[in-house]
């Protein structure tokens, strides 16, 4: 089923209609409830509203459910008469319900009547945007670098990262080690990686953290997003930066050029990108790629696919990630500095016209913690401390992740470098992700 303008209201047969756990039951209800989608446009960008006999129906994205709930919640806030079946609806003798559709396929959304608890079901593992408190929970996700590690034990880790409620889980772009070395450590590309990645998994988003740009040709690379998009049935996020490692640039002949000349290519490449994914035909011409009624088919499985930009640099990535970007990423830096440029992104959205909300914020913390103090302290002996880590024990884990999250992340991945230590990965799982949910 094709997504629909925020203004297409038609009346279906009574089987398009199905009792599928609440409903929306009086005109009134209904009527309040298409004024406030329609207006509000570019908060909901496609929804369909579904009238018969009384009762209607609400198809939303899922992806603005479970990527923009904060764009959503207001708009069920002001409806009337929300509540699980067989709780009493204010205003109203009968509950409401909200169908979703996501990748082709329905999901059901259900709000308590005090807006409490708000979930999406897909096949396999639930998973939760807000927490029970009625507040956007904190996604976590594993970050795992395809470094100095065999095919078929990277494989398994995301396979029980997907298994275990991990919210998303990503590789990164390079073709020598990072940090740089020698250039001997063994290292899986990042498109093929991803691919795999997006095979094995069933449940969470999968991403790049980030591609180089430099590297990446974007109407070649979002044909290759929008194949991996199809094989994980809409799971994909581009995440997309200006490039720094220079052993791999100059070793295989990309030209690494200034800091402002990259990125320009960054800004250049985003804006080609966007166009790819969202346009039927798409024609730009800018200082490094240039698209002439180039088409991409079939289309991606998402609406509009999430470009998230990541990098630190204020004079040029922020800006360009606050104009052109769904998100923000970095990695590994200190609270302190995050929650600066943090500030600095909300001030820039706004000089932009744009609601700081809608740009998500993510970081990418080193994987310190052991399973207890014993355990942490010898990871440090032999791993060494470093600034922007998740170290110490699972309740310290927890202390950090949370900082970083009042900080205004919305979600924080933890980086695995080999060895794999499996026993603190577990724990990170029974001990530290119940923390957020």
């Amino acid at each position: 089923m094709s997504a629909s303008t925020a203004s297409n209201i038609r009346t279906p047969s009574a089987k398009r209609i199905e009792n599928r756990g609440l409903n929306i039951d009086a005109k009134t209800s209904y009527d309040k409830l298409a004024t406030m989608i329609n207006a509000t446009p570019s908060r909901v960008p496609h929804a369909e509203i579904e009238h018969f006999k009384g009762l209607a129906t609400v198809r939303l994205d899922l992806f603005d459910i479970r990527s923009r709930p904060r764009a959503i919640i207001p708009i069920l806030r002001r409806m009337e008469g929300l509540g699980r079946r067989g709780h009493k609806a204010t205003g109203h003798t009968a509950p409401a319900a909200i169908d979703t559709i996501g990748a082709g396929k329905y999901s059901s959304f259900t709000l308590d009547s005090d807006v409490s608890e708000i979930s999406t079901h897909r096949s396999g593992n639930a998973r939760s945007t807000t927490n029970k408190e009625g507040n956007v929970r904190l996604k976590l996700g594993l970050h795992t670098g395809q470094q100095d590690i065999e095919m078929d034990e990277l494989r398994r880790m995301w396979r029980y990262a997907d298994d275990n409620g991990f919210d998303f889980i990503s590789v990164w772009d390079h073709f020598y080690e990072a940090p740089p070395i020698d250039g001997n450590s063994p290292a899986f590309e990042s498109i093929a990686a991803m691919a795999t990645l997006a095979a094995d998994t069933k449940n969470a988003r999968i991403g790049c953290h980030v591609f180089c740009m430099t590297y990446r040709n974007p109407a070649l690379l979002a044909n290759s997003i929008m194949t991996i998009d199809h094989v994980s049935h809409g799971r994909v996020e581009l995440g997309i930066g200006a490039g720094w490692h220079v052993a791999e640039h100059t070793a295989y002949g990309f030209p690494f050029d200034s800091p402002g000349v990259r990125s320009d290519r960054l800004e250049d490449g985003v804006q080609a990108l966007r166009l790819l994914l969202t346009e039927e035909v798409s024609n730009y011409s800018g200082e490094f790629y240039e698209l002439t009624d180039a088409k991409l088919y079939p289309r991606p499985v998402q609406e509009r696919l999430p470009i998230v930009v990541g990098g630190r640099g204020e004079r040029r990535t922020l800006p360009t990630a606050a104009r052109l970007a769904d998100g923000w990423n970095i990695a590994y830096i200190p609270l302190e500095e995050f929650a600066r440029l943090n500030g600095l992104l909300d001030a820039l959205c706004e000089e932009n016209g744009r609601d700081p909300a809608d740009l998500e914020r993510s970081v990418n913390l080193h994987m310190r913690m052991g399973t207890n103090a014993k355990h942490a302290a010898r990871i440090e002996r032999e791993r060494g401390s470093i600034a922007g880590s998740a170290a110490g024990t699972p309740q310290q884990a927890i202390e950090t992740i949370r900082s970083y999250q009042e900080a205004g992340a919305a979600r924080v991945s933890v980086a695995i470098r080999p060895p794999v230590e499996w026993d603190a990965l577990q724990a990170f799982v029974e001990e530290v992700m119940p923390a957020f949910r």
